[in-house]
């Protein structure tokens, strides 16, 4: 036999077999049929420190005879975990291309039948029917019996949306707390927080993107506060989340409520806890400006450094000209310019966002848009990639709060509210725009206040909720919606 021939028949073969390890592979996963007419199957699992994904070898050779759509993405590209940790690989394939996909929903369900939450991951392979991504699984007993991954939009008991995860788990060391009867006390530097009791409660109805309502149930804490033992509202929960003795943590949010296992033996309440009002005045650390003149229509300059935990904050300077476009420029530190805007704003401020920052090519210049009277702050960048988090007029800076406030020529204290904050070029600093127009027209002096609230932090270990309080939890009732 000639040698051509010979190498033919070996290629050929090699194709033969690559084709039918294909087939056998995909025979033996179990595809699992989603909500929205996709398919999903376990195609792998990683444990350690580092996760990532590579395609059978057989597959470049499908793409190259034109049998198997190319992925987009980096193949064997992985994903590190500070600590070891268990991922399970998913393809899920759809009946038709997908330009535009929704990002999947899962959960773990244990063998207990009690729902954990999971880490859905990015896709890292992707074509235009496919795609593949990692989901963290939580931490579990390593001996535990196999355990499911639900994907039902809403979680459900009775739910066939679930591919089987085998053991063994990745683990961790289990403290050995001993719960607090409820109520409870937790004490802090700043306070003493006692939790009176936990309350489920049905308080908000939740669109899902097929436009089906459902009413969703959250655990709220009943909290009480005490500085020096004497009760208080100075103090106000800011981030609650919950804890099961692995450390894995559930979010108590409006997005996603969730409740740890019902027979784990014990939960811990964690909460994060700030000053609220003119509450924040108090704090011995807050810098003052001088006597500034409110609703006079001019500019005062401050050009003003305080440093707080680390942090630096430039206070520029007070703008109360009505509707003016300028460029801020903080290139030189210590100081700051201020120019007529270069490129005509992109949009419009209005009543209820009167302060619009833009970032411009420049990493150090930003543009400002004003319609009402705002003091603007600038902080440098931070060594490591900051938390930013802007809620209800309330900013959060790597858990700090930057407390804003105004005190008036009798001593009255007004709580300043954020209205924006813009990242740079880069992300090399951030400008931070605080309204002045909510002061009464009566103030026509102040000095500006700014102090770093730092988050006073409980972990409480609890007795676990009931089954029925859990599943309630977690499972949503529909809305009867009346037909027309």
């Amino acid at each position: 036999m000639k040698p051509r021939t010979i190498g033919w028949a070996l290629g050929i073969g090699l194709i033969l077999l690559g084709v039918i390890g294909w087939l056998s592979h995909n025979a033996a996963q179990e595809w699992v049929p989603l909500e929205d007419g996709s398919l999903v199957r376990v195609v792998g699992t990683t444990r350690g420190t580092k996760h990532g994904y590579t395609p059978p070898f057989w597959r470049a050779w499908l793409e190259r005879l034109h049998l198997a759509e190319p992925y987009l993405g980096v193949a064997g590209w992985t994903i590190g975990t500070p600590e070891p940790s268990m991922f399970v690989w998913i393809q899920r394939r759809f009946p038709k291309p997908q330009p535009q996909r929704q990002r999947i929903l899962a959960r773990l369900v244990d063998d207990q039948s009690a729902f954990l939450p999971v880490k859905v991951q990015p896709p890292v392979l992707w074509n235009s029917r496919e795609e593949i991504f990692g989901v963290q699984i939580p931490y579990v007993p390593a001996d535990s019996g196999s355990a499911w991954l639900d994907f039902e939009s809403v979680p459900n008991r009775n739910s066939r949306r679930r591919l089987r995860i085998n053991p063994p788990f990745v683990s961790r060391p289990v403290l050995s707390l001993k719960p607090h009867p409820l109520p409870a006390r937790a004490k802090t530097p700043e306070l003493e927080v006692e939790l009176v009791r936990l309350d489920v409660v049905e308080d908000a109805v939740v669109i899902m993107p097929d436009n089906k309502q459902y009413v969703a149930s959250r655990i709220v804490g009943r909290l009480n506060f005490y500085e020096s033992g004497r009760r208080t509202n100075n103090w106000e929960a800011t981030e609650v989340w919950l804890e099961d003795p692995f450390g894995n943590r559930y979010d108590n949010r409006y997005e996603a409520w969730q409740a740890p296992p019902w027979h784990s033996p014990y939960w811990v309440y964690c909460a994060k806890f700030h000053r609220v009002g003119g509450a924040t005045s108090c704090i011995p650390k807050a810098w003052r400006s001088d006597w500034i003149p409110l609703h006079s229509g001019t500019d005062t300059p401050l050009n003003a450094l305080t440093t707080q935990y680390g942090v630096a904050l430039r206070v520029l300077g007070v703008f109360q000209r009505a509707n003016q476009v300028f460029e801020v420029d903080v290139s030189q530190a210590g100081r700051y310019r201020i120019r007529p805007a270069q490129v005509p704003p992109s949009s419009e401020p209005n009543q209820d966002f009167p302060v619009i920052i833009h970032p411009t090519a420049k990493a150090d210049v930003s543009q400002v848009h004003t319609k009402a009277p705002v003091l603007l702050i600038h902080i440098p960048a931070h060594p490591n990639w900051p938390s930013i988090v802007l809620e209800n007029t309330r900013l959060f800076y790597n858990d700090y709060e930057i407390c804003v406030f105004l005190q008036d020529e009798q001593g009255s204290i007004y709580r300043l509210p954020v209205a924006t904050h813009e990242l740079s070029w880069g992300n090399q600093s951030m400008l931070l725009a605080v309204r002045l127009d909510v002061l009464p027209r009566t103030v026509r002096r102040g000095r500006i206040g700014i102090t770093l609230s730092l988050p006073q932090v409980i972990r409480l270990p609890i007795p676990p909720l009931s089954k029925e309080q859990v599943l309630k939890v977690w499972e949503w009732k529909p809305v009867k919606q009346d037909t027309p």
